[in-house]
């Protein structure tokens, strides 16, 4: 299926959770949400101040969070078609993904990767920085309480609050991209020398 509209380069796309929607962001500093059945456009969100690099819905789809080619992150409610929170992370960002409290049932909290892998765990919907993480990529699991964590030093499981060193596997080099495989039993990462299904 063709998604009409965007004139300049697509940077982001995302899924919701349910499979029905699609959000893109791009050049344009514009996202834009679609219907994924038909391809029908519902929103557009404006005012990212550079391109649109990042893109996640919340499991629940509420919320999307958005990262530009700068510093900037946005929450936006989507119900309403505004930006709820606007903030700047400490380095350029490589991830946005939503990922389960374990502490309160179906709360969504909001982790942020950084390109020197200065990530950081945010409260949502109020943006409030409630953990620190030395991670690049992060990838929650479909079937496991457990996220996948990609850093500089290799690939390790987490649980927010919670970060498991004993599961780390050294790779010998950054891992930037990371993702569980089917059933959650096996991990997919990419780094700049090798690629590995562990």
């Amino acid at each position: 299926r063709v998604f009409e509209g965007p004139t300049q380069s697509i940077t982001a796309v995302a899924f919701s959770a349910d499979g029905k929607q699609v959000a893109s962001g791009g050049t344009d500093k514009e996202i834009r949400i679609w219907t994924a059945a038909d391809g029908k456009l519902v929103r557009t969100l404006k005012g990212s101040s550079q391109a649109v690099q990042m893109l996640a819905f919340s499991p629940r789809g509420e919320y999307l969070a958005s990262g530009d080619a700068g510093l900037e992150l946005k929450l936006w409610d989507l119900a309403k078609g505004e930006a709820l929170k606007t903030w700047l992370h400490e380095e350029p960002i490589s991830t946005v993904a939503f990922v389960l409290s374990p502490k309160k049932a179906g709360e969504p909290l909001l982790f942020v990767g950084g390109m020197a892998d200065k990530g950081a765990v945010y409260s949502i919907p109020e943006a409030k920085r409630i953990e620190d993480l030395g991670a690049r990529s992060v990838q929650p699991g479909a079937r496991t309480a457990d996220t996948v964590l990609g850093s500089t030093e290799g690939i390790e499981k987490w649980r927010p609050g919670t970060r498991d060193k004993a599961s780390l596997i050294r790779t010998g080099t950054h891992v930037p991209w990371v993702a569980w495989a089917s059933g959650s039993k096996e991990v997919l990462s990419r780094s700049p020398v090798e690629n590995d299904i562990i």
